[in-house]
């Protein structure tokens, strides 16, 4: 019997630490890389409830007050949603608001993370607010744990390093006269980061991260814009796989939106191509 006992002991001694660094890898805050102190991620997690924020702000509490300065506003709400079944109670930005939405609803939710800030109450995690929230009703909801951050590495190189699923890439860009051309991050779609740069007013680069058999995969697609966009919208094209992908961005709300196009032998002859983008339609440019 004695035997029996110290055997279970040896298995559970053996066994907590190995649940608990699971635990760990399977957080909220787990590869968090930042860009000048910030960090952002946009993860598919299932809502449970919205309500005040607990943080007490007339509290004296020194972090308290390096988030007041941080945001120039009060969170008054938070968000309380299930990840990788763990439980989360997340700030949320005031003009973020779970409208039409149900417990066990999956959503997409944009976070951002401050290295320099401490989660009052919970010191050992940096403090973090919801910025958008988006149903995922018609779409399988991708659990990804995704980054991205600017790194110096010398006087004329900067880095694009970019984290998806433990997976890494970089990407390097030149700096001329102490100037740098740097891609402006547009969002993530399943488990693509998206990036673009503009050159003049009618070029367009966008440039797509993916995981493709265990890799990331980069592609870059060269677009050509026409004048006066309608609404202040611009739409660009690029492939998930196989399937073509229309991206909308709205300049006056900075808003993203994708759209999986139908009848996608159409666009294929597209694939590689330069593109020409005119109203909502796609060409190759002749």
């Amino acid at each position: 019997m004695q035997k029996r006992l110290l055997i279970l002991l040896t298995i559970i001694v053996i066994a907590i630490p190995s649940l608990r660094a699971q635990n760990e890898n399977d957080s909220l805050y787990c590869n968090l890389t930042y860009s000048n102190g910030i960090c952002q991620k946009t993860l598919a997690v299932t809502y449970l409830s919205y309500g005040k924020n607990p943080i007490g702000y007339e509290s004296t509490d020194k972090e308290v007050a390096k988030i007041k300065e941080k945001l120039k506003y009060r969170p008054h709400s938070a968000l309380s949603f299930l990840y990788k079944g763990q439980k989360y109670y997340i700030s949320l930005n005031n003009e973020c608001a779970p409208n039409n939405l149900s417990k066990g609803d999956k959503v997409e939710v944009n976070i951002t993370f401050y290295n320099d800030i401490k989660q009052p109450n919970k010191e050992k995690y940096p403090f973090a607010i919801i910025s958008s929230i988006k149903p995922l009703k018609d779409q399988a909801p991708s659990d990804t744990c995704s980054s991205y951050e600017f790194v110096e590495t010398n006087d004329s190189t900067i880095e694009l390093r970019v984290s998806i699923n433990g997976l890494t890439t970089k990407a390097d860009y030149s700096k001329f006269n102490g100037e740098s051309f740097l891609p402006s991050y547009r969002g993530r779609y399943k488990d693509c980061l998206i990036f673009m740069r503009g050159y003049g007013q009618y070029y367009r680069l966008l440039t797509i991260f993916q995981v493709i058999d265990g890799k990331i995969q980069r592609d870059d697609y060269e677009h050509t814009m026409c004048m006066n966009p309608k609404n202040g919208k611009e739409s660009y094209l690029f492939f998930y796989g196989e399937q073509p992908i229309k991206m909308v961005y709205n300049f006056k709300t900075s808003e993203t939106k994708f759209v999986e196009l139908r009848h996608p032998e159409k666009y294929r002859s597209l694939k590689g191509k330069d593109i020409e983008s005119c109203n909502n339609k796609f060409y190759p440019v002749e």
